[in-house]
């Protein structure tokens, strides 16, 4: 497990062509959740209330300070806490957690408009 978490964490000695690119990726994977998140809100929102957002920490903050205004606030610390990642040059990480989103979150959301 040790050696797996260093790898994880590992920094690279230089900004590199797969670190620029994963950003990139991360954000555009952040805009697209934002977009499905906010569209499936707008398909389904009303009668499921919050339901519509998985994340219980998301879901909490919405119903403090509202959908829209949650749902924005949340992108911008996930992609703030991207580019942190991408200063630290922890590419791996950011290439990791581009993936897990791209399969778990945004994945999910294509097939839930693609079956409307």
């Amino acid at each position: 497990m040790g050696h797996a978490l260093k790898w994880l964490f590992r920094r690279s000695d230089r900004p590199s062509f797969l670190g620029n690119f994963t950003i990139v990726v991360f954000v555009l994977v952040q805009c697209l959740d934002g977009a499905f998140t906010y569209l499936g809100w707008k398909v389904w929102g009303f009668h499921m209330g919050l339901s519509i957002e998985a994340n219980p920490l998301i879901k909490s903050l919405m119903s403090v300070i509202g959908f829209g205004l949650g749902l924005m606030l949340a992108k911008l610390v996930a992609v703030g806490l991207g580019i942190f990642l991408h200063w630290l040059r922890c590419y791996n990480s950011l290439v990791l957690l581009t993936i897990v989103y791209v399969a778990f979150v945004v994945l999910p959301w294509r097939y839930l408009f693609l079956t409307l």
